[in-house]
């Protein structure tokens, strides 16, 4: 996904407006971190993808068996308030 498909994709999906500055920023940022990779799309090197690396891949896998374990408990406490 490149910067603007990402920023697309906020607005879209949230309608909240981010910056290029601001998504660019933390884009090089997770770079600089080795969380993500940058790639060239054929024929245009001016449009970067953006893809995660394996430690990358590692941190997406745990963040989301985190928040997975976090909704299970959240569900499992409404369940048993309920009458």
């Amino acid at each position: 996904m490149s910067g603007q498909d990402i920023a697309k994709e906020i607005f879209y999906k949230h309608q909240v407006y981010v910056s290029p500055s601001a998504i660019y920023s933390l884009l090089y940022s997770l770079k600089n971190q080795d969380i993500l990779e940058i790639d060239t799309v054929k024929g245009d090197l001016r449009t970067k993808c953006y893809v995660p690396t394996e430690k990358g891949k590692q941190i997406i896998t745990k963040q989301l068996q985190e928040f997975r374990e976090a909704l299970t408990y959240f569900l499992l406490q409404i369940n048993k308030n309920l009458p």
